[in-house]
């Protein structure tokens, strides 16, 4: 299996992905800056990272860092999901409406979130994060996504994946497909669920979209 991760960092700049099944991590990506779109977030001096983990083994908890140029971040667990079609219970948050009052979002992570991520057993952890839409109040103003959406889940989102749609208050900005590498529709499966994300927003109910689905 393969699990891709992203950062944020300086334009041009030498982005590495070390990981392994301990913190002796004996195996590295070297990350690629990823298409940007527009002035985002390019037209700040920055840009997104992305790295590939290839050789993931389904279900094993794993540790990873990124290194920027030569610089080692801080280390992350996470642990690689079931095989598709497995037949096993598992955790997942839904939420949705983040974009006031940040400090509530981050006790909800640091109390209630967090503390699932790492049971006893693969069925006691959190699995994934659904966000359905409205992450920030006005998508096109950077700053919101740091404040409202990356600060609030700095500790969680290293740890598991979050899947989010878009909602109006996106205002269908750049800033949401540049940041978090989402299509506006797209369908994933977690162990025998499938789950399938639409934009409802006005003028994406179209029969395109229902042709797809």
């Amino acid at each position: 299996g393969r699990i891709v991760v992203r950062c944020e960092a300086a334009a041009g700049m030498a982005v590495r992905v070390e990981w392994g099944s301990s913190v002796k991590l004996d195996q590295f990506a070297d990350a690629r800056e990823t298409p940007v779109f527009d002035v985002a977030p390019r037209g700040f001096g920055t840009a997104m990272y992305e790295a590939v983990l290839t050789g993931i083994e389904p279900g094993r908890r794993y540790v990873y860092r990124f290194s920027v140029q030569g610089e080692d971040g801080p280390l992350f667990p996470f642990r690689a999901p079931p095989r598709d079609g497995t037949r096993t219970p598992f955790r997942f948050v839904v939420t949705s409406d983040s974009q006031h009052h940040p400090e509530v979002h981050r006790r909800i992570v640091e109390r209630g979130m967090l503390a699932l991520v790492d049971g006893a057993r693969p069925e006691d952890s959190l699995a994934f994060v659904l966000m359905a839409g409205d992450l920030v109040d006005l998508g096109h103003v950077r700053d919101q996504w740091q404040d409202l959406v990356f600060d609030p889940l700095r500790e969680l989102a290293g740890r598991i994946p979050l899947y989010c749609a878009l909602g109006n208050h996106e205002d269908d900005a750049n800033f949401f497909f540049c940041y978090l590498g989402l299509p506006r529709r797209y369908a994933y499966t977690y162990a025998n669920c499938r789950f399938v994300t639409l934009d409802t927003n006005t003028g994406q109910r179209t029969a395109e979209q229902l042709a797809w689905l």
